[in-house]
């Protein structure tokens, strides 16, 4: 069984289409205060705004699952929501770009309309081997406009493959929208927002006071940013790097290094002791790194003839 699924904070429309309708709820919230001078009608309109927002945009999460006899399509947020196809039974399949990427399976006893399925839950660096294993199963698939739309959808997949042929570098690293202070910090912030601002109307009867208090709360972004570092191990060095500020990175030779202390707290830190300097040591947080490779990352320091000390991480270690 094969099953092509990313998170959800990867998909398009978590990406995009959320992020518009939070930002445009925000601003019809203040349009309608403004207006109505009612934080009842604020209230009101945001639930209206949500009600006829997000329950929409969580029918584009399908993925797609293929066992050895059967298509299934399902929806990664609406459970319940699926579509089995028995490989026999399929005449051929449709993936096409518009807003998004549909996917359409057309049986050879259909009689009424075939359901467009927008499989944004499919991360398109796997869209070729989709492709593949669905026709090695017999099956015709048709894919007009994929190199129009995604040209460099497996822009990814190559570097993947060059960083496993070269055995000297390992990158413990995972996707930005995958880390705890994203998923925290975003939504903690969005809430904290949207809570926010009636109540700065209310007090100030200012909407350029009210626009003020959010432009502040989204400026701390910047700040978190400065948290998202993860780790590289080459043949002789080890690299801690922000993958947000590419710029932002510090370089150990192992030969200098007198040990390394990994840390979980609110969060999890990673500081660097070297043979010269081991008063005032910086703490990096290796939030990029995802807490199913911390095993891996000890082991590998370790390795390299370093001490490591570890604190909090037993759960991951075990």
């Amino acid at each position: 069984m094969k099953i092509f699924r990313r998170p959800f904070w990867q998909a398009n429309t978590s990406r995009v289409f959320i992020r518009m309708a939070i930002i445009a709820g925000i601003f019809f919230v203040l349009l309608m205060y403004w207006a109505t001078n009612s934080l009842w009608c604020c209230l009101l309109m945001l639930s209206i705004w949500g009600i006829m927002c997000f329950p929409a945009f969580f029918t584009q999460y399908f993925y797609v699952t293929l066992t050895d006899d059967q298509l299934i399509l399902k929806n990664g947020v609406y459970t319940f929501w699926q579509k089995i196809y028995l490989y026999q039974e399929i005449e051929k399949v449709e993936i096409k770009p518009s807003l998004n990427f549909y996917m359409k399976v057309l049986t050879k006893d259909r009689k009424t309309f075939v359901w467009d399925y927008v499989i944004d839950l499919v991360d398109p660096k796997d869209f070729d081997e989709l492709v593949e294993v669905i026709r090695a199963k017999g099956i015709v698939v048709e894919t007009a406009g994929f190199d129009t739309v995604y040209p460099n959808r497996n822009q990814y997949k190559i570097e993947e493959t060059c960083n496993v042929l070269d055995v000297d570098v390992k990158k413990f690293r995972q996707s930005l929208w995958n880390t705890s202070l994203i998923r925290k910090n975003l939504t903690c912030t969005v809430i904290i927002t949207i809570l926010l601002a009636p109540f700065v109307l209310v007090i100030t009867q200012s909407v350029w006071a009210c626009l003020g208090s959010i432009w502040v709360f989204y400026l701390l972004f910047p700040i978190y940013f400065t948290r998202h570092f993860y780790v590289i191990l080459s043949a002789d060095k080890l690299i801690i790097k922000n993958g947000v500020y590419s710029s932002m990175q510090k370089e150990y030779l192992y030969g200098d290094i007198a040990r390394v202390k990994i840390k979980q707290t609110n969060n999890i830190y990673m500081q660097v002791f070297t043979k010269k300097d081991e008063v005032e040591v910086k703490r990096y947080c290796i939030d990029v790194v995802a807490p199913k490779d911390y095993k891996e990352l000890v082991e590998m320091i370790k390795a390299k003839g370093i001490a490591v000390e570890t604190e909090g991480l037993e759960a991951y270690l075990s």
